[in-house]
């Protein structure tokens, strides 16, 4: 520094002599030296000295990188059908649960319609079927007084034979009477079973198309998307108005609770990051703030992912 300073110095005053050798006025030999070393220490600048010591050259680096959130999620749709409304735009901040989409749902109200005629029907059905059990119930409790009243009979035939007053042949047509009133019996019994298998079939029809519905108005709930998360929308992938189908993705969320940071490095910088490590980010968007994290990953092409241990959001 004192070098260049003084090289400066000599130039200038070098044109200062070349000046007055061309001017009008010869000045002595002797007297232009004075002159000379009183204006060459006038113009000597002032210096600061210190004692030189050996040190740590510390190497700061910065890199550019994106930030992202940690957890990305996608709401797709589950039943296909033409996309009516969207609710939310890129950027837009979404609370978990909020309505985000509504999908054509006029086929699957139809569905649900249809499944709940069927389950009335059915219903129907089982209340026959119990009418039928009782009326079998009440033929059982009618063969069962006429069995009674065979074996009444049969006794008091009995008895008038033996006091003579009636035949023998109007005696022996009682048990044949008696087994015709037991088989009438047994049958009736064997109705009730039937019609008490047939109120159980009606039943099980009947919970299998309540199931039916349920699933039909499941499918008809799924065509209102709410949004999983609490985040930010990060990108719509399709339009009002598009066919979507089932599995289709709608739009993209980002939950930024946790971000991370993904910075290109080359190669040669490679040997100078390491897993753990701690890093300070600065956002454009938060000139004056800074957020502390660590190296996490590094993947190929070489890209490492920033954790931030704080955050702004």
């Amino acid at each position: 520094m004192v070098t260049q300073q003084h090289t400066k110095v000599v130039l200038i005053l070098a044109g200062i002599l070349m000046l007055g050798s061309v001017g009008c006025k010869i000045v002595p030999d002797t007297e232009a030296k004075e002159q000379e070393t009183v204006e060459f220490k006038e113009q000597i600048p002032s210096v600061d000295v210190a004692i030189a010591k050996t040190d740590t050259v510390r190497n700061t680096r910065e890199y550019i990188g994106t930030t992202q959130p940690v957890r990305t999620v996608a709401l797709r749709s589950q039943v296909e059908g033409q996309l009516l409304q969207l609710t939310v735009d890129v950027g837009d901040r979404v609370n978990k649960g909020q309505l985000l989409a509504q999908l054509d749902d006029s086929l699957l109200q139809g569905e649900v319609g249809k499944a709940q005629a069927e389950l009335a029907a059915l219903n129907s059905e089982v209340i026959r079927a119990q009418g039928e059990v009782q009326s079998a119930l009440a033929t059982v409790e009618s063969t069962k007084v006429q069995l009674e009243q065979t074996q009444t009979d049969a006794a008091r035939l009995q008895q008038l034979y033996e006091e003579g007053a009636i035949a023998l042949q109007e005696v022996e047509l009682s048990p044949t009477e008696y087994r015709t009133a037991q088989h009438n019996l047994a049958s009736a019994q064997s109705q009730v079973k039937v019609r008490q298998s047939a109120v159980e079939a009606a039943q099980g029809r009947v919970i299998a198309q309540q199931a039916v519905i349920q699933q039909e108005q499941a499918r008809l709930s799924y065509t209102r998307l709410h949004s999983p998360i609490t985040g930010y929308v990060l990108q719509r992938v399709t339009q009002t108005g598009n066919l979507v189908q089932p599995g289709g993705e709608i739009l993209r969320i980002g939950d930024f609770n946790q971000i991370k940071v993904v910075v290109p490095v080359s190669e040669l910088d490679l040997a100078n990051i390491r897993l753990g490590q701690s890093v300070r980010v600065r956002l454009d968007a938060f000139p004056r703030n800074s957020l502390v994290g660590q190296v996490n990953s590094v993947s190929r092409p070489h890209e490492v992912n920033l954790t931030p241990a704080s955050y702004l959001f």
